[in-house]
């Protein structure tokens, strides 16, 4: 016959009844209710509770049986970690033996000890070959110390039940706490952790003042890296699981706003800039913001092609207020700035080596002092000139004309002397 997986596997006897007929149906009916008053009833007793319930080597089940008159077999579970512990005799005698059974786990489970500790203090705690753990047992009073996963759910975690008396319990729970405590010291690890860019300002807070106070109610360090948005967490691994929790926490109070700036058109390759110079500078500047060119079509952008230039409608800032508002006015410093101008000299071909230099060094003097750039173009068709570039702000421009000016003033002064001569 098929029998449940949480009941005792039955042998059945044949027995052959002879007699008249209503004695043998008498004599089957008491013996049929025999059967089912022996059938047997399961306790459900966590693993580690079990040294707790059986006693040293089945003592105390031992007594049950002979108190009671009953057999206690203990089974493994198929499925699952707990032991089952089949009870069988009278109903009545076994019925009692599972309800004082049901009492002591209760009673246990109310009054034992816990002590769940990071999965990578466990081997420190125990002793690479167990020589913690077995004196940890050997402590008076102690009945059983059982290491399981950690009830709370966190895979990373393991948990210590300690059973006996209060004192041995108390005991031994203080010596895991202080190899847990011991553990944690001796391991170090560094890992880093991607923080969304509009958000990285929330960390950091005003002048740092969030990353020190982090540190602080961690342990933790906590490493700002030259990438916008990662940071370098150090410490023991409840320190980085700790300020991990902090930062989420941190993360999930920040309000965040966006903010869209319409651009002028004809202004967004201020924005852009050469090569998307303009806006990787402006990135940079403004790390604790998320910077983003949009077309109309809500595509970002980020060339100087002309062509493309056309559908740029505005640049979208993302961030904490006054980090937005920071980046706002950086953009609009870039839109405002006056253009770059642009200076033709011409200057005879015959002072040009002179001006320039050896290796360029006069014109690169100039440019240096002015902030401008100097550029030296081909030999024209007219009185044998060539064209000087100066390329830079109005102000700087102007000064560089000047040195320039000066300069080819101060050559062609000295080739008339010497033609005089």
């Amino acid at each position: 016959q098929n029998q449940n997986q949480n009941q005792i596997p039955i042998i059945y006897d044949k027995y052959i009844i002879r007699g008249d007929f209503k004695s043998v149906d008498i004599a089957h009916q008491l013996l049929e209710s025999h059967v089912l008053d022996f059938q047997g009833k399961s306790v459900i007793v966590p693993r580690y509770l079990l040294d707790a319930i059986i006693g040293k080597k089945g003592s105390h089940l031992d007594v049950l049986e002979k108190e009671y008159g009953v057999r206690i077999k203990i089974q493994e579970q198929i499925a699952g970690d707990d032991i089952d512990l089949i009870v069988t005799g009278p109903s009545v005698d076994s019925l009692t033996v599972v309800n004082l059974l049901n009492d002591e786990i209760a009673v246990w489970e109310r009054n034992l000890v816990s002590v769940e500790v990071p999965q990578y203090c466990v081997e420190s705690i125990v002793g690479k070959r167990r020589e913690h753990l077995e004196a940890f047992k050997k402590v008076k009073g102690i009945i059983s110390i059982v290491i399981i996963p950690a009830r709370n759910g966190n895979t990373k975690w393991k948990e210590f039940i300690i059973c006996g008396t209060e004192q041995s319990m108390n005991t031994v729970r203080q010596y895991i706490i202080d190899s847990k405590l011991k553990a944690e010291k001796v391991a170090r690890m560094s890992v880093e952790q991607i923080i969304d860019r509009t958000r990285i300002g929330a960390i950091m807070g005003e002048k740092g003042s969030k990353i020190r106070e982090l540190e602080r109610l961690s342990g933790a360090t906590i490493i700002k890296l030259p990438e916008r948005n990662v940071l370098r967490l150090q410490g023991n691994p409840s320190q980085i699981i700790k300020v991990r929790q902090l930062i989420e926490e941190t993360i999930a109070q920040f309000q965040s706003e966006t903010t869209k700036v319409e651009i002028p058109r004809d202004k967004i390759s201020k924005i852009i800039g050469k090569g998307g110079s303009n806006i990787k500078a402006l990135r940079k500047a403004c790390p604790y913001t998320s910077i983003q060119i949009i077309q109309s079509e809500n595509n970002e952008i980020e060339t100087s092609n002309s062509s493309e230039i056309n559908l740029i409608s505005y640049v979208e800032v993302g961030g904490s207020k006054t980090a937005v508002e920071a980046a706002i006015k950086k953009i609009n410093e870039l839109i405002s700035e006056q253009p770059k101008l642009f200076k033709g000299i011409k200057i005879p071909q015959t002072l040009i080596g002179r001006f320039i230099g050896k290796g360029g060094k006069n014109l690169k003097e100039i440019a240096s002092k002015t902030s401008t750039s100097i550029n030296v173009g081909r030999e024209t068709d007219q009185d044998d000139m060539v064209d000087l570039k100066i390329r830079g702000e109005p102000n700087d421009v102007e000064k560089a004309r000047s040195f320039v000016a000066e300069r080819i003033r101060l050559l062609s002064t000295i080739d008339t002397r010497y033609e005089s001569l």
